[in-house]
């Protein structure tokens, strides 16, 4: 087996947010994607469990495996 280093873009925004702040939030993200190309896959967090080394690991297993 081969081992590559890659990096993952973890984007965070609370479900709770408002309309506004989550507005700039999608902008900004765009604009740092942009800016920093070259992300191998991108997780969205929305609660402290998306932040969860498990559940960081099976996003990207999944996205490996679609």
């Amino acid at each position: 087996m081969q081992y590559s280093n890659k990096i993952i873009l973890i984007a965070w925004s609370p479900d709770d947010a408002g309309v506004h702040p989550k507005m700039i939030y999608a902008a900004s993200k765009e604009a740092l994607k942009r800016s920093l190309e070259g992300f191998a896959y991108e997780i969205q967090a929305n609660d402290s469990d998306d932040l969860e080394h498990s559940s960081i690991l099976n996003a990207v297993l999944a996205k490996i495996n679609a």
